[in-house]
């Protein structure tokens, strides 16, 4: 699983550096060996660090992985349950009980028994090995699930949310995958991000009905995926650039089967992009790609294959 990551993450740095790339796929079996050749391709590209700053001090003690990032903050999950985080806290989204900005990995002292991170634009979330969720930062929008909008500057439990095995967060809306393949959404909803078939924004956490079987999710900007355990696909939210991969610009309030997508693994979204990774190893992508010093949209393939997966 490692190379597989490390492969779909020098994926999404090409399609964010514009490097044309176009996925494709036959009737043929994979050849053997595949996915572990599209690691290596992946890792031959990356620049070692050197040995001294693999040894820097400022790395979080005991840290093994995985990381999560935003605009502007970051965090590290350690090997003993506990975290890390750095970078922008005017919204307090590092959880460290204060709004003073971090150059240097700070220990979150109210967090334990951590089992993943994720980031908003400002606030973030935190999965617990008992399946509960703790939140902080910004809640403008009830991005945290607390109830109210206001910002919390350490971790706070997120009341009525529990069997969670899986946690997403878009710019201002945040997402739960239970244990039953259910999914929970709250926050910002003005473009239809949380699939609820309306635009009213959610300050506790909401049962999406439409989903069920859901094996995964990811969240960009706006927008929002689930892969089911079929291997399928279902998206919805903002479409202006194709990050739906229905084949339109048409935003969506609720959860749409993305056609002609089949056998996904697992999801990425960027901002206005989406990427799925495949049982045979390869990878698809669909939605902006990048935008020039003019402000126009350019494209390193067609726009028909740019609005659904390619």
């Amino acid at each position: 699983m490692r190379t597989l990551a490390i492969a779909i993450s020098f994926l999404v740095i090409l399609l964010v550096m514009g490097v044309p790339f176009m996925s494709t796929r036959t009737d043929a079996s994979p050849a053997a060996g595949q996915v572990e050749a599209l690691a290596a391709q992946a890792a031959a590209a990356v620049t070692p660090l050197p040995a001294a700053a693999a040894a820097s001090p400022a790395l979080p003690s005991g840290w093994t992985g995985p990381l999560a990032a935003s605009e502007k903050h970051s965090l590290a999950q350690c090997a003993d349950g506990s975290a890390n985080a750095w970078g922008r806290n005017s919204a307090g989204q590092l959880g460290l009980g204060h709004t003073v900005d971090q150059n240097t990995p700070q220990v979150i002292t109210a967090l334990a028994g951590v089992a993943g991170l994720v980031t908003g634009k400002e606030h973030t979330l935190a999965l617990l090995a008992d399946g509960t969720v703790k939140a902080w930062g910004k809640n403008g929008d009830g991005q945290l699930g607390l109830g109210n909008t206001f910002e919390q500057n350490s971790p706070q439990l997120i009341p009525a949310l529990a069997g969670v095995t899986a946690l997403a967060a878009g710019k201002e809306h945040s997402l739960a995958l239970l244990t039953d393949g259910s999914v929970k959404v709250w926050g910002k909803n003005g473009e239809g991000q949380l699939g609820l078939g309306n635009t009213y924004d959610q300050l506790t956490p909401q049962q999406n009905l439409v989903l069920a079987g859901v094996a995964g999710l990811a969240a960009g900007k706006v927008h929002s995926l689930a892969v089911l355990t079929d291997g399928s696909v279902k998206a919805w939210g903002n479409n202006g650039h194709g990050q739906l991969g229905l084949g339109n610009t048409n935003d969506q309030l609720s959860p749409q089967l993305v056609p002609g997508l089949a056998g996904v693994m697992t999801l990425a979204a960027g901002k206005e992009h989406s990427l799925a990774l495949l049982v045979d190893g390869t990878v698809k992508a669909w939605g902006k790609t990048a935008t020039d010093s003019s402000g126009s949209e350019t494209r390193a393939i067609s726009r028909r294959h740019s609005l659904s997966p390619g």
